[in-house]
């Protein structure tokens, strides 16, 4: 009965919801209501409005738009070739009107397996014709609050999309990210541009990122706005640009050139090159620099020029395949385009810093941002651009001025130059025969009340003196670096000082001159700072000075960390002790003297796979050595000194325990080290000595939690206000991401807990520190902070034994 129920329930729903569909499509009679073909899932949909011929659409700018893109596509195909024109009228800027020309073109074959755009409508479907892409483009200065589009010379209808560059709200941004570029939305740090990946989330959405975002007409001519449904095969569409709407960073010519660094992007294989001009084959010179480092590069031998002859506009040439840092110049203006190796399309990054020309009669002023009563350090860069040409330079000397809100100055200095040209770096905007010299850089501690920083030249220069870039940097407080797994083998990354690229003020509604560089990157020259025999760079850690609690870790050994075979064993230097597991399944063990002028004591380390006590006896060549109890879930036994040679061990212990040992000849099985490392419970500072010019010091973090944190590393100095050819960063925050991976570092004779593999942080004592004794706060934003172990590299005889423990055991 109870089926039959709801049986009578569910026909009687029928009956009403068909009641209710009868009278629907009373309403809606008009809609016809098809199969859609499996097929349409690969297309991508787009909303497009009609614009008949004659007529004209009204479209109203957002306040905070920034460029206009325009895309049009004829409705039905043409039955022979044609023309027509849409018109583009802006106001109240009438200046950015222009007249399009529509190419009206019959059907193409659409290429294999794909299917040609098309308008899904009832009764039937509408081939679409080639869509057409036009940009608008305009500056601050230039006022877009409408525009109008009008179809005139043609015989069918145009489907019109139409898309604003959103601007982002400099207002609504914090102080810190107004100094962000413009153009390139990138934080710029030092010579190197990053991504925005840099800057938190919450205010990367919410305010510094550009988006397209498509806009509807607001009005007709003819009173009616009419949309349809566009439909496009993925990748589809044919874009034909015309000159206005082509991107000028990739047209190339005599005196202009391009670079694409195929070292950064490994997926351009291929160039082409098509002509702006006429169909004439286009001639490039493409310039490559050999992998070169400062100390081997000269003037004569940097380049190496060839030359390649394209026959077509879709001709496409091959670069090498090792990776390399190319400029492209052409005897006749074209459009560069980028292939990779399956043919596809790739888009070149355009990553430069841009430098600001000073120029003769004018006074460059960068706005400084009041830090809550903190100085303000700023960074001044300077570089000489001169022409190749030039047989006598005389280098001009700038003036810096440090002014508060009323003018007053408070700080000033002159600054000239080097005339030193470094063939890695290249000016983008200028011929092909200009050289630019080397930087030239100040450190300028300004006071809490400073408000501008202005230059100018001291004297006028003269046509024998060259031209001068600038960038003015400054350094925002506790901007945090991002440590990715990556970088734990570049710490050269996290060595770059946290300084932010700052634009000049604009005066009087113009823009100051600009300039872009590009730098190759290269290879430093190996140190030659211990040549001597007698010396030997080695690792000392550093001690704390608060008595924190102090742990051994037992850790797998990191890539960096193998050593490398010596041919002189007495230049091996501290006995590096490297655990391979050990197999004592049979109960017997061949013990291996590692070859090491200096006596190792041999070590064994086990790990528990219980928690409870578990007996272990131990003997040598059959002589009892131990009986204990194994009490921790991972601990360290130490066995007598012994001579050169080879003994048998036999280990009585249950199954669960695993072993290894440090006295084994080396092989291909994964070898483990022991590490000292003190407890971050809240913060930990060490001491150190400064004896080197610049001190590089070392911090290995090993956390205790599989979540993201916050490391700081905070240097105890006292800011001075003044001038100087270095600069400290006294406090360095390090992002550190949630681990990926599972915890693989055990502690040494305690309970057993997780901990990750180490993140290295580096922390440089700069020129301006004098030698002496400084202290270093290491804290952790986690409530369970890891461990935390320090070091430095600095020069011993072969012969100290210092940094050992009692066991022998290296400290570092």
């Amino acid at each position: 009965m109870r089926l039959l129920g709801r049986l009578l329930l569910f026909i009687l729903t029928l009956a009403v919801l068909g009641g209710a569909g009868y009278g629907l499509m009373q309403v809606i009679s008009g809609l016809n209501v098809r199969d859609v073909p499996p097929w349409e899932e690969s297309y991508e949909q787009s909303t497009v409005y009609m614009l008949q011929p004659g007529e004209t659409l009204n479209f109203d700018v957002p306040n905070d738009a920034t460029q206009l893109r325009i895309l049009h596509t004829p409705v039905g195909l043409p039955a022979a070739e044609g023309e027509a024109t849409l018109h583009f009228s802006a106001h109240p800027d009438e200046t950015l009107s222009e007249t399009y020309n529509v190419a009206l073109r019959p059907e193409e074959a659409p290429p294999a397996g794909e299917l040609p755009p098309r308008f899904f409508d009832a009764p039937t479907d509408t081939l679409a014709g080639l869509t057409q892409l036009h940009v608008v483009s305009f500056a601050e200065r230039q006022r877009l609050n409408e525009f109008s589009l009008t179809l005139r010379q043609s015989a069918q209808p145009l489907a019109i999309r139409v898309a604003v560059l959103e601007r982002y709200n400099e207002q609504a941004v914090a102080r810190i990210w107004q100094r962000m570029s413009a153009e390139q939305k990138t934080a710029i740090f030092e010579d190197h541009i990053y991504p925005v990946e840099l800057i938190p989330v919450a205010e990367r959405r919410a305010r510094l990122q550009q988006r397209w975002q498509p806009i509807g007409p607001a009005s007709a001519s003819d009173g009616r706005i009419v949309s349809r449904t566009l439909f496009v095969s993925e990748d589809a569409e044919a874009l034909e640009e015309t000159e206005a709407a082509i991107d000028e960073l990739a047209v190339i010519g005599p005196q202009r050139w391009f670079t694409v660094d195929t070292r950064v992007q490994r997926t351009i294989t291929a160039i082409s090159c098509a002509s702006l001009t006429a169909t004439d084959p286009v001639q490039l010179s493409r310039q490559l620099t050999r992998q070169l480092t400062l100390s081997s590069v000269t003037s004569d031998g940097q380049l190496h020029v060839e030359q390649v002859l394209l026959n077509s506009n879709t001709e496409t040439y091959t670069l090498p395949t090792t990776p390399n840092l190319y400029q492209i110049a052409a005897n006749k203006r074209c459009e560069l385009s980028f292939y990779d190796a399956q043919g596809d399309i790739v888009s070149a990054d355009y990553n430069y810093l841009r430098a600001s020309v000073v120029q003769p009669v004018q006074t460059l002023e960068f706005a400084l941002v009041d830090e809550a009563q903190q100085v303000q350090p700023l960074r001044l860069d300077t570089r000489l651009v001169t022409n190749a040409t030039l047989q006598q330079l005389e280098a001009p000397t700038l003036r810096w001025r440090i002014v508060d809100a009323d003018g007053k100055q408070l700080l000033s200095g002159m600054l000239t130059p080097q005339a030193s040209v470094n063939p890695l770096q290249v000016s983008v905007d200028a011929s092909l025969e200009t050289h630019v010299h080397e930087k030239t850089s100040r450190y300028i501690v300004a006071p809490a009340n400073a408000a501008q920083l202005q230059i100018d030249y001291a004297t006028p220069p003269t046509p024998t003196s060259g031209q001068v870039l600038v960038n003015v940097y400054t350094r925002p407080v506790d901007l945090p670096y991002q440590v990715q797994a990556s970088d734990e083998n570049e710490p050269q990354q996290q060595s770059i000082p946290k300084w932010f690229l700052s634009y000049p003020i604009q005066q009087q509604g113009s823009v100051p001159p600009a300039s872009r560089l590009l730098s190759w990157q290269h290879t430093l020259p190996p140190s030659t700072a211990v040549t001597a025999t007698a010396t030997q760079e080695h690792w000392y850690s550093m001690e704390s000075v608060n008595n924190a609690p102090y742990f051994e870790l037992f850790m797998p050994e990191q890539p960096e960390e193998q050593p490398e075979a010596s041919e002189d064993a007495a230049e091996q230097g501290p006995a590096q002790l490297i655990y391979a597991p050990i197999d004592s399944s049979d109960g017997s063990y061949q013990l291996t003297t590692p070859e090491h002028p200096q006596q190792v004591r041999p070590q064994l380390v086990y790990q528990k796979g219980t928690q409870e006590p578990v007996p272990a006896t131990i003997y040598l060549n059959g002589e009892l050595l131990s009986h204990d109890w194994l009490n921790a879930d991972t601990g360290r036994l130490l066995l007598p000194a012994l001579p050169q040679g080879d003994y048998q061990l036999k280990i009585e212990t249950p199954a669960v325990v695993r072993w290894y040992s440090n006295y084994q000849p080396a092989s291909a099985q994964p070898t483990y080290r022991v590490r000292n490392a003190y407890k971050l419970e809240r913060q930990v500072t060490f001491s150190v000595e400064k004896r080197a010019d610049e001190e590089w010091l070392t911090f290995h973090y090993f956390p205790a939690i599989g979540a993201s944190q916050q490391v700081t590393l905070t240097l105890e100095k006292q800011e001075q206000v003044g001038v100087y050819a270095d600069y400290t960063v006294a406090k360095r925050t390090f992002n550190l991401p949630a681990p990926e991976t599972a915890p693989t570092t055990v502690l040494l004779n305690q309970a057993h807990a997780p901990i990750w593999a180490p993140t290295r942080l580096t922390f440089l004592l700069g020129r301006d520190l004098a030698p002496g004794r400084y202290r270093i706060t290491v804290s952790s934003s986690a409530s369970q902070g890891g461990y935390i172990q320090a070091g430095y590299l600095a020069e011993a005889p072969t012969y100290q034994i210092e940094i050992y423990t009692e066991d022998g055991n290296a400290l570092f």
